[in-house]
């Protein structure tokens, strides 16, 4: 080799092991080098500084109710440190594009560093008793503080998120009313599903053609028709005054059995 090809070639070395330097400095970098166990980015008490971890872009479930397990893959805005509410949940597996990660439960929060590509977290969930979760007839209530005790998640409102829900596992002789997908940032705590024996009906359509119904559960049918008897009026005026509804076309008053309280 010449010593005009020699000094060549070195200055290309050269050049690509200070890119390599360069692109290891920056937040985006995911080196698989022992640095995933550094929770040092999270207060003592698993409480993270939010300017310092990643927000969720959406949010992908599914959920087998006869089991009571779900697997939830996270779309992130970047790369970066994750710290999310699972204080309710039994998190079994994490990983991500790199595959199989540690990860760590503290102060009610799951914590994954140097999270690349989107998180999926496998876990089991369970049945409260007071409205703070799954109900025990298999519908939810999740709003405003609980949605870490059905699905990994952020409670706070400016962490919106999209949605896609898969339920599987519905006891035999009922239906499940949910979202299949909600397509605009919602607050975490918007989605929800509702089980039971229902009966469905057509109210009508608004004038930006968003078709309006009711589903009552056994017993229910006057009380539920009597009070949706305006709904698609009512809510033909909160499109025309206030903007059109941005989760769908379809929007429902469902009968849920809340429990006590």
């Amino acid at each position: 080799m010449s010593a005009s090809r020699l000094v060549e070639w070195s200055l290309r070395v050269g050049s690509l092991a200070a890119c390599a330097l360069v692109a290891c400095a920056l937040p985006a970098c995911t080196l698989d080098d022992g640095a995933e166990d550094d929770y040092a980015w999270a207060d003592a008490d698993g409480k993270a500084d939010g300017a310092r971890t990643v927000d969720v872009a959406s949010t992908h479930l599914q959920i087998d109710l006869e089991a009571r397990t779900g697997i939830a893959t996270l779309e992130l805005e970047r790369s970066g440190n994750v710290a999310l509410e699972a204080s309710g949940l039994h998190i079994t597996n994490v990983s991500d594009d790199r595959g199989n990660r540690h990860f760590k439960i503290a102060g009610g929060k799951l914590l994954v560093s140097r999270v690349s590509g989107d998180l999926i977290v496998e876990y089991g969930f369970d049945v409260h008793m007071n409205a703070d979760g799954l109900l025990p007839g298999g519908s939810t209530v999740i709003w405003p503080y609980f949605c870490g005790n059905v699905f990994p998640c952020h409670s706070q409102p400016a962490d919106g998120t999209t949605f896609t829900l898969q339920l599987d596992g519905i006891a035999s002789g009922k239906s499940a009313v949910y979202p299949a997908a909600i397509g605009a940032d919602a607050p975490p705590y918007m989605l929800a599903w509702a089980v039971g024996a229902y009966d469905h009906q057509a109210l009508g359509t608004t004038t930006a053609g968003t078709a309006v119904s009711v589903d009552w559960l056994p017993n229910g049918k006057p009380a539920a028709l009597a009070g949706t008897k305006h709904l698609t009026k009512i809510f033909d005026w909160y499109e025309r005054t206030i903007g059109p509804y941005a989760f769908g076309h379809d929007v429902a008053s469902v009968s849920v059995v809340w429990g006590e309280g």
